[in-house]
């Protein structure tokens, strides 16, 4: 039988959303961005640490600071058109007005769950056979 008094959390990101603007050295950001992801995602964790570390992982990211939005978990970097962090020498370029750099925002859906057990109760509503092993 199922043990019912098995219960953990969970720490889940369920959704990722990236939007890009172009960003100027001297006047800051375009007005307009552009949506370059949203994917409905299930990464999960034990720990919250843990589960930053594996958003990072799976979208290239290295969180060093983050906002907290209502229900989400956002930060933003400065990349270039492939969306890659710039080296030194294009970062200068850049702040010369000789390179188009855009600044990525990302933005996390995080949930923490509570899990346990169905109880095997449960599964005689099926309205099937269940057959319980003890």
């Amino acid at each position: 039988m199922m043990n019912t008094e098995t219960t953990k959390t969970v720490y889940a990101c369920v959704h990722a959303m990236k939007m890009a603007t172009v960003d100027h050295f001297e006047t800051g950001c375009e007005a307009a961005g552009r949506y370059v992801m949203s994917d409905t995602v299930n990464i999960t964790a034990e720990t919250l640490p843990e589960l930053v570390k594996k958003i990072g992982d799976r979208y290239g990211l290295e969180v060093d600071y983050a906002f907290l939005n209502p229900g989400r978990f956002s930060f933003n970097r400065l990349e270039d058109a492939e969306g890659y962090p710039p080296s030194d020498s294009e970062r200068k370029r850049w702040e010369r007005g000789k390179l188009t750099l855009y600044l990525a925002d990302y933005d996390f859906s995080i949930e923490k769950r509570t899990v346990c057990d169905v109880p095997p109760a449960e599964f005689d509503t099926l309205g099937i056979q269940v057959e319980h092993f003890e």
